[in-house]
């Protein structure tokens, strides 16, 4: 198989309408079934048609560059109508399932922020959104079900400064803000994923990751898209329920790329027992990215120890750091290289290659890996906002911070993202850090 590597695209609707012209039948994503099988797939000629369906049922109700939260639940459902509303003009919000009372408040807010004109959902979605709603006025829905047979309409085509989509935060560490980001910076961040991983035409991914998240939209659906390769797609709540899954799906599908922050290697190691790991073939695995939580030494050495037998290369563990700020990617190890660590309390001492006995979190930090292509990352004194020189006794002490904390902040990249207008910037005093030093601090 040979992809199709969109040169030629600059946005998100070239990009899916390079697909389906020049490789329509191919396979683009795959939703799993709870068995293990395929419970439903599409091509990209047929995603193209599905959005396009969409953006013709939707034409005409709201003005171009309106706001339209976009429900993550069905995963196949979600891309169709995210590439629907960007066919139609409109600038889509991906939220998460209004299941709980946290969903449902999530969903409200979101609209409320970005002032979205609808919510587009399935029929199952509004109906879960409904019983929360008894004492705030309901946004208006679009639903999914009834937009099958739309019209025929212009395709929008944006610029590459146009806006792609907004992207909320995880809330990890502040309350959830919203992200402007632009088909170039998304595109951009796509092009640096693909090279840092070492992605190419026999790639193939899997994600269960949340598709409202950015490292579920930007790197489980909209890489596999970038590439022109198959993504094999699993809910949160399938892994959840039975982490299994995930790894068989791995091995069935010859999976090469798949991730997930550090809390999930641990859920495969304590709730897979021996019999069914005995069962499992890993051995197509060749990046398992970790990253949107702290990295764990013991949990990096107790995976790979344990799926080690069952095909799984201990080098093929891929930390990595990211932020919806930044659009997603910002750095990663080397592919196929394995994890670097670092004693604690010792920033002097150079790095070295995890070893199956790190069993004590208290003994290492992790690397996040190297900046991405076209990255510069600063190491900033917050009190001055200023970047540290190279050889500052300072520079030292807060290098041996970014490498174990993963504290960053982009300068100078292609696809680096504002904040929605109106709204104050994140960590506004190292977003205003100068250069400084002479040659200009360092490089992590």
């Amino acid at each position: 198989m040979t992809a199709v590597f969109p040169l030629e695209a600059g946005t998100l609707v070239e990009l899916l309408a390079l697909r389906a012209s020049k490789q329509g039948s191919r396979l683009a994503f795959s939703h799993i079934a709870n068995d293990g099988s395929v419970s439903e797939a599409v091509s990209f000629h047929a995603l193209d048609r599905s959005a396009r369906n969409i953006a013709g049922a939707l034409a005409g109700r709201a003005p171009r560059g309106s706001r339209v939260i976009v429900i993550a639940s069905a995963p196949i459902r979600f891309i169709e109508g995210f590439f629907g509303l960007l066919y139609a003009g409109f600038v889509p919000v991906p939220a998460p399932p209004p299941g709980n009372d946290v969903g449902r408040l999530r969903i409200a807010a979101y609209t409320a922020d970005c002032d979205a004109v609808a919510v587009l959902g399935t029929l199952a979605d509004h109906q879960m959104f409904a019983p929360g709603q008894d004492s705030n006025p309901s946004p208006v829905w679009w639903i999914r079900e009834e937009l099958a047979d739309g019209r025929s309409c212009e395709i929008n085509q944006p610029l590459a400064d146009d806006i792609a989509f907004l992207q909320y935060t995880s809330g990890s560490t502040l309350a959830p803000r919203g992200v402007v980001v632009t088909h170039r910076m998304v595109m951009s961040n796509e092009w640096a994923i693909a090279q840092s991983f070492g992605h190419d035409e026999t790639t193939i991914f899997c994600s269960w990751l949340p598709l409202f998240h950015d490292m579920g939209l930007i790197g489980g659906v909209l890489q596999p898209l970038y590439l022109g390769i198959p993504g094999y797609l699993l809910t949160p709540m399938q892994f959840l329920a039975r982490p299994q899954r995930w790894l068989e799906a791995i091995g069935r599908y010859r999976v090469t790329t798949s991730g997930a922050p550090n809390f999930a290697y641990d859920l495969c190691v304590e709730q897979i027992s021996p019999e069914n790991r005995a069962k499992l073939d890993l051995s197509s695995w060749r990046v398992a990215f970790n990253g949107s939580e702290p990295l764990r030494c013991r949990t990096l050495a107790r995976f790979g120890s344990t799926f080690g037998p069952h095909g799984f290369n201990e080098n093929a563990l891929y930390p990595c750091y990211g932020l919806a700020e930044s659009t997603l990617f910002v750095a990663g190890s080397r592919p196929l290289r394995g994890p670097l660590v670092l004693p604690r309390g010792k920033p002097g001492e150079m790095p070295t290659r995890l070893q199956s006995d790190c069993d004590l979190d208290s003994d290492m930090h992790v690397g996040s890996g190297m900046p991405a292509p076209g990255f510069d990352v600063l190491i900033v004194d917050p009190s001055t906002r200023r970047a540290l020189a190279e050889g500052d006794a300072a520079a030292a002490h807060h290098r041996f911070r970014l490498f174990a904390a993963q504290h960053a902040w982009p300068r100078g990249a292609p696809d680096r993202p504002s904040r929605r207008p109106g709204r104050p910037p994140a960590r506004k005093a190292m977003a205003g850090a100068r250069q400084g030093g002479g040659a200009g601090g360092r490089r992590a």
